[in-house]
């Protein structure tokens, strides 16, 4: 899966136009060790094949300010900003504007990904980028203390209440005081939108909004959903839990300081590092409700329009 996922983003490189000239692109790397790992390797690819030089830029984690951030470099027409970045599934139409239109360079590339994903990269009939990776929300469990306790993995919200509260107590009173039942992202982001149409739809309230744009949120199992996930806070889940994106749920939750972690799945590979103190005790399954209630997020990788175009002719490179 991690080559697969090397060798795709190393092809989203054949979305950028190849420059006449050798020259320097810029392209979004996240800050971990990780994803440096992973930006070497693409940009050892593309500057043997190409001859033109990769360089990185970072970007905020948060998802909202990262989109903030491309609609104002875009606004501004910065061509030395960014050539290649990874946009999230609901910024494709946001972007449009912006994007360059790839069709005539990756149309016989779409039997290579989920119909689903790719035509999430399409507005207007025309493609704007191209399936990078496909994300989903799961929930995270410390096998070793629910065998523990005798319990198994929830299937419900409400039974993982319940198990969280019983085994945090319980632990507490064991001399673990810093133990809590819960993390999840928080903090008012995208990530919590996530978090909530997860606990909506898994307790059947159904969407925000539905096909037809009507605003279908307000119904009392939604209400009751939100009102559930609000009175974890400060109970089974740190009051901080409000400010937390990501990263600060997973550094408590490795450092085995949590029961449940709500999480997208590159935490899975973190939480086995040598370095993790819940090396080989953590299970992984859908967020309670199933597959119907996890948020899938299929990221794309895209280019801007005033990027390098002004300068380049285009090809492909070799995958």
């Amino acid at each position: 899966m991690r080559k697969l996922l090397l060798n795709l983003t190393a092809c989203s490189l054949a979305l950028l136009p190849a420059l006449a000239q050798a020259d320097t692109l810029r392209m979004e790397c996240a800050p971990s060790k990780e994803g440096r790992e992973f930006c070497r390797y693409v940009k050892q690819r593309f500057e043997a094949q190409t001859g033109h030089t990769l360089t990185f830029i970072d970007l905020p984690r948060a998802s909202d300010e990262k989109l903030s951030l491309f609609q104002q470099l875009f606004a501004a027409r910065d061509a030395n900003a960014i050539d290649l970045f990874q946009a999230d599934t609901v910024w494709i139409g946001v972007l449009n504007k912006h994007l360059l239109d790839l069709t005539p360079y990756v149309s016989d590339m779409r039997q290579d990904f989920f119909p689903a994903a790719w035509q999430n990269d399409m507005v207007n009939g025309r493609v704007k980028a191209i399936p990078a990776y496909m994300d989903t929300g799961a929930l995270y469990y410390r096998k070793d203390l629910l065998e523990k306790y005798g319990e198994q993995p929830p299937k419900t919200w409400a039974e993982l209440t319940r198990i969280a509260a019983r085994i945090q107590q319980a632990e507490r009173a064991n001399g673990h005081k810093g133990l809590w039942g819960l993390v999840f992202q928080g903090k008012s982001y995208e990530g919590l939108t996530c978090n909530a149409l997860e606990w909506v739809a898994s307790q059947g309230g159904g969407t925000f909004i539905d096909a037809d744009g009507n605003i279908t949120v307000n119904n009392p199992r939604a209400a009751q959903a939100l009102e559930m996930a609000a009175g974890w806070v400060g109970t089974i889940a740190p009051p901080g839990v409000l400010g937390y994106m990501e990263e600060e749920g997973r550094a408590l939750f490795q450092n085995g300081d949590a029961v449940f972690m709500r999480n997208w799945l590159y935490a899975y590979v973190l939480t086995q590092d040598k370095s993790s103190a819940i090396r080989g005790k953590v299970g992984v399954m859908p967020v309670p409700g199933g597959a119907t209630a996890s948020r899938s997020a299929p990221w794309a990788a895209g280019s801007g329009r005033s990027a390098a175009t002004p300068r380049i002719r285009r090809r492909r490179w070799r995958c």
